[in-house]
């Protein structure tokens, strides 16, 4: 089991408040990681916090 990159995910998303693309280059880099240079393929159905796109306000007056 990848316990490890499941709480590594998490860890971005909960502690670091990082951008749904960002976690998706990490979980990339990890894959590539693990079935390259480890030699083991993840886990299809990982199951961790997703990032959710944050709102943005429109700006509506600059300075």
């Amino acid at each position: 089991d990848n316990n490890e990159v499941v709480e590594y995910l998490d860890y971005l998303v909960l502690k670091c408040n990082v951008s749904p693309k960002t976690q998706a280059t990490a979980l990339n880099a990890l894959s590539f990681l693990y079935k390259k240079i480890i030699k083991q393929d993840l886990c299809p159905n990982l199951t961790f916090v997703r990032s959710k796109r944050q709102s943005k306000l429109p700006i509506v007056m600059t300075p």
